[in-house]
């Protein structure tokens, strides 16, 4: 496995040579941290110095789901929670989502999804009587029409578009690219954004290539896509915490939910293993018990 982030190597240095930890034990822990590290990234968008308890939690499930045994949990828990007592003390800060935490005896969900009713209601939040309200609509057609990680998208050029095709090539994590579907909705109100209002945005200004942009050519960022989904989320009426990679887990879950191949889907997200893209077939189960729970006469 792959995988650096100072972070994690300053603590796997910490434990050769103050601790006196045995190479294999090191290996051990690196392959542990690595394993959230990644996790973290592909499931939440984040990093390992910024996560919670309950995403935390998300990757104990995760283990739990892809059939790791109990002893080996144990073993990532205590590596875990050894990374961030070293963090906690050397950055002198509380970064602590570990504290006396413990295998969850009932299922988690490994995230939130929004619900198609939400769905609804944030992209019906979006005022598109002006030239941001139609780049904001369409930015949001777009991440929960085909699942976008939010650096896809802010990065997402011109060129990318194939209006013809209503196709478009997204070259997501590795440099690797796919292509995409986008519905006939979507398509509307991105191509009602590229006309004028985008041209407006940039004041005339040429040879920008980037799809979404700012007022006074200025780019558009993560953080700036950040702040239009949480505006928007409160105009809703929203009271999960939505964020961009909550439309990419809405996007995945609904389509299994109407019958998409788990393949097909794995290849519009652009997941590199079947593995992961099998995760969001947990809240599929647990969304049919529901409605049997709550449908059925004698349940």
């Amino acid at each position: 496995m792959i995988f650096y982030d100072s972070e994690i190597e300053k603590f796997l240095d910490y434990l050769a040579l103050e601790c006196r930890l045995s190479r294999n034990t090191i290996d051990s822990y690196r392959r542990d941290l690595a394993l959230l590290a990644m996790f973290l990234d592909e499931f939440y968008d984040s990093s390992i110095m910024e996560t919670t308890r309950a995403q935390v939690i998300g990757f104990i499930n995760h283990e739990n789901a892809r059939g790791i045994s109990s002893r080996t949990i144990a073993r990532r828990i205590s590596a875990i929670r050894g990374f961030y007592k070293y963090i906690s003390i050397n950055k002198s800060c509380e970064l602590s989502p570990v504290a006396n935490i413990q295998i969850p005896k009932t299922d988690k969900n490994l995230y939130e999804v929004l619900s198609r009713d939400e769905v609804d209601k944030l992209l019906n939040a979006v005022d598109t009587n002006s030239d941001e309200g139609l780049r904001d609509k369409a930015v949001l057609e777009l991440m929960y029409g085909t699942g976008l990680r939010a650096t896809e998208l802010v990065k997402l050029e011109l060129s990318d578009l194939n209006q013809k095709e209503k196709v478009i090539r997204i070259t997501g994590k590795g440099g690797k690219t796919r292509i995409v579907p986008l519905h006939q909705d979507g398509w509307l109100w991105l191509e009602k954004y590229l006309t004028q209002p985008r041209a407006r945005l940039l004041q005339n200004k040429t040879g920008v290539k980037r799809v979404f942009v700012k007022t006074r050519s200025k780019q558009f960022t993560r953080q700036d896509l950040w702040k239009l989904i949480r505006k928007y989320a409160g105009w809703a009426g929203l009271k999960k915490r939505v964020y961009p990679h909550i439309l990419r887990h809405s996007f995945a879950t609904h389509m299994l939910e109407n019958g998409a191949d788990l393949r097909v889907l794995q290849e519009l997200l652009g997941h590199e293993s079947l593995a992961t893209t099998e995760i969001y077939t947990n809240i599929v189960e647990d969304f049919k018990r529901k409605v049997f729970l709550n449908s059925h006469p004698r349940a």
